[in-house]
């Protein structure tokens, strides 16, 4: 065997065996992703529930479904192999709950992976994922039982400063066309204003295409931007208009 034989076989195997282990690093990761996501949806069909008067009320605490959230997770990972790769197993598999929007669950997973090798005296490493599933509600959209009350109910988002009473208003619901920048500037929207640079996402030199809706009023550099986003919530009319809303002009809220 030559010297350039002699030196390449071993980087040959050890790059085989960091492959392969990549490998079962992410067979472990996407078992872990499904089975916070199944922990997740079983969780957001029972995040509420409807009392007899007409409110929402929390159902689970945070520890239990903390605890409720863990225990589903390990019960579903059967791949003794790949738990191999978990200080601990099974049982090092961490699921918390995380902050984040009041409307979603919210898991993260945190494990600590052994190293097939200790580079620098490091031995491990620790993986996080995080998965959010929203929360059912208990809306109709037959309109039959979530937003009923002895007062009248419009529908509001986060962002919007109007109310709605008709939950398929098209504000509500925009449809969102890609186009480029110079299109959007020279665009009006279906009352005739201008487009103008998205406070949130379009900041600086924009390069590439955009997104505008239909009665938007800006132009977005991002498909995900919260300007594009509706999170739509059903509350008294009283509500919306302690909140500084006004009536949407084209469904008469």
């Amino acid at each position: 065997m030559t010297v350039e034989a002699s030196l390449a076989l071993p980087i040959f195997f050890m790059a085989l065996f960091t492959v392969l282990y990549l490998f079962q690093v992410c067979l472990l990761q996407q078992q872990i992703r499904c089975a916070m996501y199944e922990a997740a949806q079983e969780q957001a069909l029972t995040a509420h529930v409807t009392e007899d008067g007409g409110g929402i009320s929390e159902l689970s605490s945070f520890g239990l479904d903390t605890a409720l959230g863990e225990l589903s997770v390990q019960s579903a990972l059967n791949d003794e192999g790949i738990l191999d790769l978990v200080v601990g197993g099974r049982a090092g598999v961490i699921c918390t709950q995380i902050d984040g929007d009041k409307n979603y669950v919210n898991l993260q997973s945190t494990c600590t992976l052994k190293l097939p090798l200790a580079f620098c005296n490091i031995g491990v490493y620790v993986m996080r994922d995080e998965v959010h599933v929203r929360k059912w509600t208990g809306y109709d959209p037959a309109g039959s039982s979530s937003c009923e009350g002895d007062e009248e109910m419009v529908y509001i988002t986060a962002s919007g400063v109007a109310y709605h009473k008709d939950r398929e208003c098209s504000y509500l619901n925009p449809s969102i066309k890609k186009t480029s920048v110079s299109a959007a500037k020279e665009s009006r929207n279906s009352s005739g204003h201008k487009y103008y640079a998205c406070p949130l996402c379009a900041k600086g030199e924009i390069l590439g295409d955009v997104y505008i809706t239909t009665y938007g009023e800006n132009y977005h550099t991002s498909v995900n931007c919260s300007g594009l986003k509706r999170t739509i919530s059903c509350v008294t009319l009283s509500e919306a208009k302690e909140a500084g809303k006004h009536p949407c002009s084209k469904c008469g809220g």
